[in-house]
């Protein structure tokens, strides 16, 4: 009995950690993404600018992520994104998904490109590398995080053999 209290303050302890990694990476993505869509906004409004194999152009995406789903009503676009991130918010809440940091950039990459939405109308891209389609840091937050999880689940998967 005696150790039951320590491993229950322990446990809480732990959860409420996870819940300000969550916040905090959900939101220092969002504030990196709104920095950066301002700065290609100002910057590439008349020109593009080339480094090395990477284009910055600026680009209003009415798609989803990458510019699929362009030709849906920007409300549903809107509606699906809600839904998804409150779904793997709540999962990472609850401790269904993990690491923490890994929801936070799902989570802040996915409300980054919901405010753009809301103050101009469409997703700011500015990232051109070629051969894939014009993105932004949310959607690099989003990318990473997936990567953060699924490498979390390898981990995880691994040390349980």
């Amino acid at each position: 009995m005696n150790g039951s209290p320590i491993t229950t303050t322990a446990t809480t302890a732990s959860v409420t950690r996870s819940h300000r990694i969550l916040v905090a990476v959900s939101i220092l993505s969002i504030c990196v993404d709104i920095i950066t869509k301002v700065a290609a906004s100002n910057a590439l409004r008349d020109q593009n600018e080339v480094f090395g194999p990477i284009t910055f152009r600026l680009v209003h995406n009415h798609g989803s992520i990458f510019g699929f789903g362009s030709l849906l009503p920007p409300g549903l676009i809107v509606v699906g994104t809600v839904a998804i991130a409150s779904i793997v918010a709540r999962s990472g809440w609850k401790g269904h998904l993990r690491p923490a940091a890994g929801v936070g950039l799902i989570v802040g990459g996915a409300l980054a490109n919901i405010i753009d939405r809301f103050t101009a109308n469409s997703v700011v891209d500015f990232i051109d590398i070629g051969r894939w389609p014009v993105f932004n840091l949310a959607d690099v937050s989003i990318l990473a995080g997936i990567g953060t999880l699924i490498s979390g689940e390898h981990l995880r998967a691994q040390s349980d053999l």
